[in-house]
């Protein structure tokens, strides 16, 4: 599949790795497809570029990154609603907000 980034340009996404929300991301609710999309130059950062939205992508990474016993609780009933059979085999991502200073 070919996903199309204002940031990045044309990109080729194999149609397994496309992330599908469950729920979205607040404010962008219209947007549930999304893949992540490694460039070198910015490692060990991703962007998480939204399938149907061109214009739509978030700067994203791993929290461990910046804090090593980052852990998430998640309850049962958001277990059972994301289909999550294996917690260990689940990816924490943060979006990244950057201020002028």
């Amino acid at each position: 599949m070919i996903v199309n980034s204002l940031r990045l340009g044309q990109i080729e996404v194999p149609g397994e790795k496309v992330i599908h929300m469950a729920k979205p991301i607040l404010g962008f609710e219209h947007l549930l497809d999304f893949c992540l999309v490694e460039v070198e130059e910015l490692k060990p950062f991703l962007w998480l570029q939204a399938v149907d939205d061109s214009a739509i992508s978030f700067l994203v990474a791993n929290p461990r990154l910046f804090k090593e016993d980052y852990k998430i609780e998640i309850n049962p009933k958001e277990v059972a609603e994301l289909n999550i059979i294996d917690s260990d085999a689940v990816e924490t991502y943060v979006i990244l907000n950057f201020d002028e200073d």
